[in-house]
């Protein structure tokens, strides 16, 4: 069943993973959509990279910081997929420093309403969420949801933010409001996924 129609299970920013050269003849890039932990982790044992998967993403920042300075758009985008199987991991307090620190290096850098800043904040939400810290995670899913509704190609965007505020929502016995938004996230995700 799908997430949003399952309601209430949440989902992270759009990514693509950067497989490096693992037996095969170069590095290629995957789109995976909507990557959620679970399907990242998927993703890796599928690859043969869940033992180094994560040396490999910090290989990867390290020559970013080494290039570029901490200051740095790539370095934030190391850092947010470190989150990503830090999640994976169950490890959220980790998690919820990576996407902190990406998401400053992301203010400092780019535009105020930069869809990137939307998606680390996205991801931030499901981090909060998961540590049941539902305030913040309010706070950073409707700051996301309101950058995704400026821009007109992240509509996947407001799908996947307003089925999580409706689940922080619900998580915080706020059901009628979390009905409500549940079904704009359901009419938005039809919109987008037909």
């Amino acid at each position: 069943k799908g997430a949003i129609e399952g309601g209430g299970e949440f989902l992270g920013a759009p990514h693509r993973l950067t497989v490096p050269a693992v037996g095969l003849a170069e590095s290629r890039e995957i789109g995976i959509g909507q990557l959620r932990a679970d399907d990242a982790s998927g993703i890796v044992r599928l690859l043969g990279l869940a033992d180094r998967a994560a040396p490999l993403l910090e290989q990867s920042r390290g020559k970013r910081v080494q290039l570029h300075g901490e200051q740095h758009v790539e370095v934030a985008d190391s850092l947010m997929a470190l989150s990503v199987l830090d999640q994976n991991n169950g490890d959220f307090a980790a998690a919820e420093t990576r996407q902190r620190r990406a998401l400053a290096i992301q203010r400092a850098l780019l535009d105020r309403g930069d869809v990137r800043i939307g998606d680390t904040l996205t991801d931030l939400s499901v981090t909060l969420l998961s540590l049941a810290r539902y305030g913040d995670a309010e706070t950073a899913v409707r700051e996301a949801l309101a950058i995704h509704r400026r821009h007109p190609d992240a509509q996947e965007g407001v799908a996947y933010d307003l089925n999580n505020l409706g689940s922080v929502l619900r998580r915080s016995g706020r059901l009628p409001e979390a009905e409500g938004v549940y079904r704009e996230a359901l009419t938005a995700a039809r919109a987008v996924f037909g």
